[in-house]
This record gives structure tokens, sequence and C-alpha cells, in this order.
């Protein structure tokens, strides 16, 4: 399921996908400003493709307790410009229409 910031409560122990630019990195765990304004800190897999700031990544991960998200996989987009708005509306999209995506 594709998510932001504010949904990370809902999915508690669930395998999610979310999207944003890389605002802090220390190499275990990397915090991600999403589409929505909020922040996810992410506990990185080692060899993870999340290395450094200012990146855009999607990451599917498991939301845990504390609503950070343990990787599993991750990819980074090459586009520095990424519309992180068209990114929020399709989430809206998806929100209401759950069997499009």
């Amino acid at each position: 399921m594709r998510i932001a910031s504010q949904s990370l409560q809902q999915n508690m122990n669930r395998t999610v996908v979310i999207v944003g630019r890389v605002v802090s990195y220390t190499g275990a765990t990397a915090v991600i400003e999403t589409c929505d304004g909020g922040s996810v800190t992410v506990l990185l897999v080692p060899g993870s493709n999340v290395d450094g700031e200012g990146v855009i990544v999607e990451v599917m991960g498991v939301v845990r307790s504390d609503l950070s998200i343990q990787e599993q996989v991750s990819s980074k987009f090459d586009d520095p410009n990424y519309d992180t708005n068209a990114y929020s509306r399709l989430l809206e999209i998806a929100e209401k229409y759950p069997d499009l995506l």
C-alpha cells in the first residue's frame, strides 16, 4: 500500500511503500520528508539504495510500533525535480479507488 506519513499509525506492522526526499542520513537510518510534509525515520538494510541526503527515494518496508519503517527494499529517483504534489494527488486517488493501483 502506498502511503504518506499521515497514514503510518493505521498501517503498523504492515508493508507499505513511501516516497520522499532524504533530509538526514546516518548510514544506519535516514529521515525522509514525505509529500504531506511529514518526516519518517527509515531503518536501512545493509547495501541500501538510500545513501545520502537530498535525493528522492521510494522505500518499501514494514511500519514499526514507533512509526519508523524497517526497509525491505528501496530505489532512488533520478529526477531532482520530482513533483511531490503530483504524488500526493496520486495517493488521494488511490485512497478513493483502491483497486486502481
